[in-house]
């Protein structure tokens, strides 16, 4: 595909091979005066203009950081769709990250606390690595994550994201772009709807995703990556993007395939409203805050706004809006309506363990049953809790039951998707971080994102297992994004998923294939209302 990129990414051959000799504490002078040269060192030309990066032979990446894939959200572009970057002619310093999008204001205590963090609604920039000479040599698989936070916390800029090297020294491009959070990010109101050229409104964080991707199909070849294998991978809220942009009609040829970690289309969180049930919560929402239309609420302070308590988190998120995206993801995946992308896709082994272990007395778990599956409660109870009379005492039936959820609504996605592809591949996240949370909660929801990374700080007394097993996951994970199955040397063969004889990955110590225990069980849990609002579709399940 000769575009506009490729041709300039082989006019400026040179380009990342020429910035070398920089260090990460030493990046190149700014540039001076009008336009660029092609061939200047430490510059990659663009859509909208010239950047330079900021490098080291140390870590043998090239980073560009901070780079704008839409104009700013502010003033008229709150609870707009993203509208196009202005362009520049000097070159622009891509060296600083961004500000993260508008959120709550992280305490040292909170998992995405970072103290050099700063937050704004101008905030629609992403951040690429790539591997010193990428654009020398055939073009690179594209790796695009997607945080998760509960769809009104994280960003592109966190400390475990920040070292890219275990990608790209694997020769894989890694792009990480931020996405409007929160209120800004997913909330509806019929004002929004009636005075939008769309007729609805929400999903503007979903959107800013979908502009992300645009940018990496149009630009990504002037940093030596391939716009025809871009790999979605994202973690909690990441996952569940993903899946969402699966089903988004707009989005479907963007990308090639899809991992997700801890989102499947159901189990997660709170069934994806729909656009009439987001316009009545946005109308109240707005109401307390004392707007009633789309100007008053553009004129309303930005901490009213962001500085929401988390449980908001679950009730800003992507909407089945009927125009952006058609139908929630289980209606679309029971539909067959998704796109036909080779998928990755798994939980970790406690994901309600820090949330629910609390919950241990037999009345309050026989209660906590009944209140989350109805009349199907006492026999799930009576099932879990013989089911772990014979396993460990730590993990109690309702953990075990609310991160079944999460598990059962990822295998089902895993089985509509062998309609699709035949390379769905299914894991169970299995090593229990070495801390104290680990200790008491087991393998959290989350605990998985470091390995992602080797990303280890120094704070914890991290194991051999533990980096051994984020080498596997990276291996896994790269093998995947450039061929579509996650193979690698010296690690067991990977078996593609099959309902019939349901056999996962377990990532832990040792990694290995392994029959999925309890498997009938762990499909019978999941609220019946979940499936579908569709009647005929809730039928035949």
């Amino acid at each position: 595909m000769m575009n506009s990129g490729l041709i300039r990414t082989l006019a400026s051959s040179a380009v990342l091979l020429a910035i070398g000799a920089c260090t990460a504490d030493d990046p190149v002078d700014a540039a001076s005066g009008a336009g660029v040269e092609a061939s200047e060192p430490g510059v990659i030309e663009t859509t909208y203009g010239p950047l330079r990066g900021e490098i080291s032979d140390e870590h043998g990446y090239a980073a560009f950081r901070g780079i704008p894939f839409a104009a700013p959200p502010v003033g008229d572009g709150r609870w707009a769709p993203p509208a196009a970057p202005e362009g520049w002619v000097d070159v622009r310093d891509a060296t600083e990250f961004g500000p993260g999008c508008a959120q709550a204001t992280p305490k040292p205590s909170d998992w995405n606390y970072d103290a050099d963090a700063k937050f704004s609604e101008d905030c629609l920039y992403l951040n690429v690595y790539a591997p010193l000479g990428a654009v020398e040599g055939e073009p690179l698989p594209v790796m695009f994550w997607i945080y998760g936070g509960g769809f009104s916390k994280g960003s592109a800029s966190q400390a475990v994201y920040r070292d890219p090297s275990e990608y790209t020294d694997r020769d894989v491009i890694l792009v990480i772009p931020n996405y409007r959070l929160g209120a800004l990010g997913y909330l509806a109101h019929p004002d929004f709807s009636a005075k939008a050229e769309s007729g609805v409104s929400g999903n503007y964080g979903t959107m800013d995703q979908i502009a992300a991707l645009e940018w990496v199909r149009d630009n990504i070849a002037a940093f030596g990556g391939d716009p025809e294998n871009v790999t979605l991978f994202g973690e909690s809220a990441g996952a569940i993007s993903n899946n969402v942009l699966m089903v988004t009609p707009s989005a479907q040829d963007l990308f090639d395939k899809a991992i997700m970690q801890s989102g499947g289309i159901w189990g997660l969180t709170p069934y994806m409203k729909s656009l009439e049930d987001a316009e009545s919560w946005g109308k109240t929402f707005l109401a307390e805050r004392g707007a009633d239309t789309l100007e008053e609420a553009r004129a309303l302070d930005l901490d009213i706004l962001a500085e929401l308590p988390w449980q908001y988190a679950f009730s800003l998120q992507p909407i089945a809006d009927g125009v952006l995206t058609h139908e929630t993801t289980g209606d679309a995946f029971l539909r067959g309506q998704q796109s036909d992308q080779d998928i990755i896709i798994g939980w970790t082994r406690d994901e309600a363990g820090r949330f629910l272990s609390g919950i241990e007395a037999e009345e309050a778990s026989r209660e906590w049953f009944v209140a989350e599956f109805g009349d199907n409660g006492p026999e799930l109870f009576d099932a879990y809790t013989s089911y772990h009379a014979a396993e460990e005492a730590s993990i109690s039936a309702v953990v075990s039951a609310a991160t079944n959820g999460i598990a059962q609504g990822s295998l089902v996605e895993a089985e509509l998707q062998l309609d699709k592809t035949p390379n769905v591949f299914v894991f169970r996240f299995d090593l229990a971080q070495p801390t104290e949370d680990g200790a008491k909660h087991g393998v959290v929801h989350g605990a998985d994102v470091p390995y992602t990374f080797g990303a280890f700080p120094g704070n914890t007394a991290w194991r051999d297992s533990d980096r051994a097993l984020s080498e596997a996951l990276i291996d896994y994970w790269v093998s995947f994004a450039k061929t579509g199955t996650p193979s690698a040397e010296g690690h067991p063969e990977w078996p593609a998923f099959n309902p019939d004889s349901p056999v996962i990955m377990s990532l832990g110590d040792p990694v290995q294939p392994t029959e999925l225990k309890a498997y009938e069980l762990l499909m019978r849990t999941i609220k019946t209302e979940n499936y579908s609002r569709d009647d005929e579709l809730r039928a035949e399940q």
